[in-house]
């Protein structure tokens, strides 16, 4: 069976923690995020999106993820 690598970024703001996940050999991304309001979330983005990336957010949390 062969194994599943991941690619793991995370990133930690003032007001806003997050961490993506890339399965390798897919499109699809996982968004993982908390703010300092307690609010937190997930997304999974598909298709078109690759290593060059650009996270749009406020200070309430993260907005979107964009190709670039």
């Amino acid at each position: 069976m062969a194994s599943v690598e991941s690619e793991i970024l995370s990133y930690n703001l003032p007001l806003l923690t997050f961490e993506i996940m890339n399965t390798k050999n897919s499109n699809s991304w996982r968004l993982l995020f908390s703010t300092q309001f307690g609010k937190s979330g997930k997304w999974v983005v598909s298709n078109q999106i690759t290593a060059k990336h650009e996270l749009s957010f406020n200070e309430c949390g993260l907005l979107a993820l964009e190709q670039v």
